[in-house]
């Protein structure tokens, strides 16, 4: 997935994601936002990406916290998705 990010590729999902990814927000790449994504992409480890103009992303809910919001964000991506993963449910294409 990081991958074809970075190159700017769509990528497949399963239809069970469609309602987490239809509440993503755009990002864009000159903003505070963009850089704490950056930031929780590097501390987990994950490539980053040279972003185009606008990239979606999970919504925040942010007290002033970005940094501490993204990582609450993907927490909570990765344990609504966590039912879903690996189980074979039909796929949609993103571009």
């Amino acid at each position: 997935m990081h991958e074809r990010a970075r190159d700017r590729q769509g990528i497949s999902c399963p239809l069970a994601l469609e309602g987490i990814a239809s509440s993503f927000v755009a990002v864009h790449r000159d903003s505070e936002l963009m850089q704490a994504w950056a930031a929780e992409h590097e501390r987990r480890g994950w490539p980053f990406f040279n972003p185009p103009e606008w990239s979606y992303f999970p919504a925040i809910v942010s007290g002033g916290d970005d940094a501490a919001a993204v990582r609450a964000a993907l927490d909570e991506l990765d344990a609504a998705t966590a039912i879903i993963r690996n189980e074979g449910i039909p796929h949609m294409t993103a571009a």
